[in-house]
């Protein structure tokens, strides 16, 4: 009989140690990046200075390509805070700036764009698989939006 509850206990405490390690190994595959939890919750100040960058990447894109460009990650020419992310790439346009951060499963985007329902209104998002969240957002008028809301 002992040796029965011996076994018994044994193999209850094996099912268990398995439980619970697939337990912990699909919320860690199913959690959102360490990464992405950082940058989400940096301050307004950090963003704004996140925003600027991309701006001055976008106003050095050319007005006549058809489409964004892309760079990668450690290329010189990206601002200093923008290497400091460590994007895989960067694409960038003429009307916004995204950056892939990360590969696989861990990876993360971080775009700089304007609502499509407002042009005036910029915002910063970061999105990760199954979520999105706007941590920045800033009104630009240009002197084309200026004589549209003028009319």
């Amino acid at each position: 009989m002992r040796r029965r509850l011996a076994l018994l206990f044994s193999l209850t405490v094996k099912t268990r140690k398995v439980s619970i390690s697939s337990l912990a190994l699909s919320l860690t595959c199913c959690a959102p990046s360490t990464g992405y939890q950082q940058f989400v919750s940096k301050s307004p100040r950090y963003y704004l200075q996140v925003a600027d960058a991309c701006d001055k990447l976008a106003a050095q894109a050319s007005t006549d390509l058809a489409s964004a460009h892309r760079l990668a990650g450690t290329d010189s020419s990206l601002p200093e805070l923008v290497r400091d992310l460590h994007p895989d790439y960067v694409l960038i346009g003429t009307n916004g700036v995204g950056m892939r951060i990360g590969v696989g499963r861990g990876s993360y985007w971080i775009g700089w764009s304007s609502n499509p329902m407002d042009a005036t209104l910029w915002e910063l998002e970061a999105s990760v698989e199954g979520s999105r969240r706007t941590v920045f957002s800033q009104r630009k008028f240009s002197a084309s939006n200026r004589k549209l809301s003028d009319q």
